[in-house]
């Protein structure tokens, strides 16, 4: 049996002029103008790690991964197939790109008769869907390594659908060999690159942990992928990925990118980690939590030769940061980034935010921006480069928002698929086709925690 695992490039052609972006590995698919995916690859764990869990068991496996290799033509996808000519396609649903996707998948089963696997975080809310289609033959809610192994060993027996079936130990395949998911030869690793955080390439990256604690309402991975649950892997187990990595690649391997939903969780472990990052002497970085770290312990990061960190920071208004279940006290969280703007120098900062939160009022947004633009200016006074993303806050499938939205009567819009793909294109269209925004918007899924707004005292910048 060969199984081929595909991460599909995100291609589309609007008034002539070709968009190309990620697909699997992104938390947000979407595309930008050219053929050259924004100079940005995303690792695609959840494909690496499926692989890997696969092919330790003895089958014949393949990765194909059309983003990281630059492929702006579909013809490349399919000469890529064709040579494997494969039993078993394994693909990464997202939601800007289940078209694209699907019609690869109809071209496969009529091209070699392979068994089509759909998984992905398109499948939590369409898993029921899709299976239907003739030419799809398995679809996995969650985390693919179980179920994939599984569709393979047992043929035509192997599940319709498989729900959140998931390991519990993510630190070793059975058998006491260390998890270090696939890694693709050398020239194609280079590719796979956070622009945001622009350390030497190669860049590796790294996760190590799966799922976050908290409960976000619009956050996709942790809810549609890990099924609200968190695993994280031991600091022995991440020092060892680190120094085979490093054995492997020797000084092609410049920096280390870990792109965990919220890296600083675990003082003791994070420790152990830093100490084993140390004795690398490789530059770092990470994303994480601002929240849930006290200063001491970034002095260590840095020490051990963290160069950039990301935070979520998503809003500075209380009120909306409730809406959204971020558990967080914005007043906190502008302090802390403060604290560690100036506390440092020659360091990169990236923060994500969010406009068109629901309850936003006019205002808000622009409030957060002068926010941010102080920040810069104090980073910048100490050496330090500040930047920020902006994004709108889109209820993808499976996420408690799109939940609480299609009870409400929204499913017809919220199911033109294509509006999810973070084109500049789409700007706010979803929400405001959808009309999901207003100054008396309160979550429907939990109880609402009060009118907070901002503290009376919020720093200005």
């Amino acid at each position: 049996m060969k199984v081929l695992f595909a991460n599909i490039p995100h291609i589309r052609w609007k008034n002539g002029e070709i968009y190309t972006g990620p697909n699997a590995g992104s938390r947000w698919p979407w595309t930008n103008p050219g053929p050259h995916f924004s100079g940005y690859a995303p690792y695609p764990f959840w494909l690496a790690w499926a692989m890997t869990y696969t092919a330790h068991h003895g089958i014949d496996c393949a990765f194909y991964d059309g983003v990281a290799q630059r492929h702006w033509s579909l013809d490349f996808t399919r000469m890529a197939f064709a040579s494997f000519k494969p039993d078993v396609v394994v693909y990464d649903v997202a939601t800007p790109t289940v078209g694209i996707i699907d019609g690869i998948a109809k071209w496969a089963k009529e091209s070699f008769g392979c068994r089509n696997v759909y998984t992905g975080p398109h499948m939590k809310a369409y898993a029921e869907r899709w299976i239907n289609e003739p030419h799809v033959d398995h679809c996995v809610i969650g985390e693919p390594d179980i179920p994939v192994l599984d569709i393979c060993q047992r043929g035509d027996q192997a599940k319709p659908i498989y729900r959140f079936e998931h390991l519990t130990n993510i630190d070793t395949l059975p058998g006491g060999n260390n998890f270090l998911p696939w890694r693709p030869p050398a020239d194609t690793l280079v590719n796979y690159y956070e622009p945001t955080m622009p350390t030497p390439k190669i860049q590796l990256t790294v996760m190590t942990s799966r799922g976050c604690p908290f409960k976000c309402s619009y956050c996709q991975w942790p809810n549609v992928m890990n099924n609200g649950t968190y695993r994280a892997r031991s600091a022995d187990a991440v020092v060892d990925e680190l120094r085979q990595a490093k054995a492997w690649l020797g000084e092609e391997m410049r920096s280390i990118l870990f792109d965990d939903d919220t890296w600083n969780l675990g003082k003791s472990r994070i420790e152990k980690i830093l100490a084993g990052l140390k004795d690398l002497s490789l530059p770092w970085t990470m994303m994480g939590r601002i929240d849930t770290s006290k200063p001491e312990l970034y002095d260590r990061m840095v020490d051990a030769g963290c160069v950039g960190m990301r935070f979520g920071v998503e809003t500075f208004n209380q009120t909306l940061s409730d809406n959204v279940k971020k558990s967080l006290d914005v007043q906190v969280a502008y302090e802390n980034l403060k604290y560690l703007v100036t506390r440092y120098s020659g360091m990169e900062f990236h923060f994500t935010t969010m406009r068109n939160l629901p309850g936003e009022k006019p205002g808000s947004w622009q409030r957060d921006q002068e926010l941010l633009q102080g920040l810069e200016r104090l980073g910048a006074e100490h050496g330090n480069r500040v930047h920020w993303q902006i994004s709108d806050c889109i209820p993808f499938p499976g996420t408690e928002l799109w939940e609480e939205l299609v009870a409400a009567g929204h499913r017809d819009t919220l199911e033109n698929f294509e509006l999810y793909d973070g084109s500049p294109a789409h700007d706010g269209i979803l929400q405001q086709t959808v009309g999901w925004l207003g100054e008396n918007y309160r979550p429907k899924f939990h109880e609402y925690s009060g009118e907070t707004g901002a503290p009376t005292n919020f720093p200005t910048a």
